[in-house]
């Protein structure tokens, strides 16, 4: 049993049931009633507890409910929904078909589960022919599933509800005026539904910050088509640091794909690591992804990302070459992959406590403590040719921290040769010999070899601090 639970600590996630919770009554031995009222169609529910000084396990759970027919009903069958638009054409209309008209069928009899679309409905009317309805939507900020149920008094629908896809087309500014003009007839959004918008041209970033906390909108921003960015230090094709000011429009920044013509990122000053004050994505607290095309090919400077507990997702497929501290402290970052980079810094993914893999594959120079404590770390994959580990007794191992009760075990991953045979299997042990001080390493745990083919992955043993 749990000490005092009542109703108001059971949330209860109606879908498109229409249920409402009533009073918790306790059976005994763990188990509860909780009474509801005003399903008007079956679904599904979602039941989460949120009572204090508990945790459920698992948090939260579903449940089928069921509306039952009033005797005297008009049984109707909904039998189709459409969305128009594709993948270059937002979506701004439903079509609802049933088997017949329904009298009086209004907007507001219809109900939208948007999910991360960010969805809403609009004007209802009556097309031609038997049981065909239209219905106006807006504000689709995302692409994906909504469901859309209908319920109308002295009938009986079934299926309750439906779902279909809708489409998100960025729409496309060159100014501020326009660009601002659009975001704030939008309806107030929230950072997971971000309203997607491509800009072109010569816009100065900082009036982009400026529009946007003006408008007050979440935006996954695609600046590909941007022109003239440059660093601080006016750096041609260099995105630059962290200067003051503009910051309440940087924090509305969910995605964000860089200019086609930026290579490069700028570097943070030495002094500012630990109080982030000029790192380049300062104050972009809940960017969540970025991207960046084939044409950077050059360093995500210094600091670069440093502190973003948001950042999910970070795609650079041509950066060369990852700066210090670049993704220290993305907490949310689950798997990284650099195929052209070929230098990382020291500290590089420190404390990316969430980071499960790692992938290298042109790497040449791995910085002291570029992993540490990353203690979700499982699988490095590194390219053929064993990379130079630095030493600092400053810093620690590249593994530093990563065991945290007794010891941990990483998987260092390397391509299928045929050049090394024989016993030795030269250069890996010279790398496993000459770097282990560096790696942090109490031992290896070699795989099984071939004699001339081989994949030379082995098991680094990590030991807790």
């Amino acid at each position: 049993d749990i000490a005092g639970l009542t109703a108001e600590d059971i949330y209860l996630d109606a879908g498109t049931t229409g249920a409402e919770k009533g009073g918790l009554t306790p059976q005994g031995g763990g188990v509860y009633e909780l009474a509801v009222s005003g399903v008007t169609r079956s679904g599904t529910v979602t039941v989460t507890l949120a009572k204090s000084g508990y945790a459920g396990d698992p948090a939260l759970r579903t449940v089928a409910v069921y509306a039952v027919a009033v005797a005297g009903d008009t049984a109707v069958s909904f039998t189709g929904l459409t969305a128009n638009g594709s993948a270059t054409e937002t979506t701004t209309a439903l079509t609802l078909t049933f088997n017949k008209d329904i009298t009086g069928l209004a907007a507001e009899d219809i109900t939208i589960n948007a999910g991360s679309t960010g969805t809403a409905g609009g004007i209802l009317t009556k097309q031609a022919g038997t049981g065909i309805y239209k219905l106006t939507v807006s504000n689709v900020a995302n692409g994906g599933e909504i469901t859309v149920g209908v319920t109308k008094a002295g009938y009986t629908i079934s299926p309750a509800s439906k779902t279909v896809e809708v489409y998100a087309r960025p729409a496309v500014y060159d100014n501020r005026a326009d660009f601002e003009t659009y975001l704030s007839a939008l309806l107030e959004n929230a950072f997971n539904t971000p309203y997607p918008v491509a800009l072109t041209g010569a816009l100065a970033l900082d009036d982009i910050y400026d529009a946007l906390a003006a408008a007050g909108r979440y935006v996954a921003l695609d600046l590909t088509g941007l022109t003239g960015v440059t660093s601080s230090a006016n750096a041609a094709d260099t995105w630059p640091k962290y200067s003051a000011g503009h910051d309440a429009g940087r924090r509305l920044i969910v995605n964000l794909k860089l200019p086609a013509h930026v290579t490069a990122i700028e570097d943070a000053d030495y002094s500012s690591y630990g109080s982030s004050t000029n790192t380049a994505f300062n104050a972009f607290s809940n960017l969540r992804a970025v991207s960046a095309g084939t044409t950077f090919t050059g360093a995500i400077g210094s600091g670069a990302f440093y502190g973003r507990g948001s950042l999910m997702t970070a795609d650079f497929p041509a950066a060369t070459s990852i700066g210090r501290s670049a993704f220290e402290t993305c907490l949310s970052l689950t798997a990284v992959n650099f195929p052209l980079a070929t230098s990382i810094g020291s500290e590089a993914f420190k404390n990316c406590t969430s980071l499960i893999t790692a992938t290298f594959r042109a790497v040449t120079y791995i910085g002291a403590a570029a992993f540490a404590n990353c203690r979700s770390l499982t699988t490095l994959t590194l390219g053929t040719t064993p990379p130079e580990v630095q030493s600092s007794t400053a810093y620690g191992s590249i593994f530093a921290g990563c065991a945290d009760t007794s010891y941990k075990t990483i998987t260092i991953r390397v391509p299928k040769v045929t050049t090394y045979t024989g016993a030795g299997f030269a250069p890996w042990n010279t790398f496993r010999s000459g770097t282990s001080s560096n790696i942090g390493v109490i031992s290896y745990l070699w795989d099984s070899w071939a004699t001339d083919t081989y994949s030379p992955t082995f098991k680094v043993k990590l030991a807790a601090l």
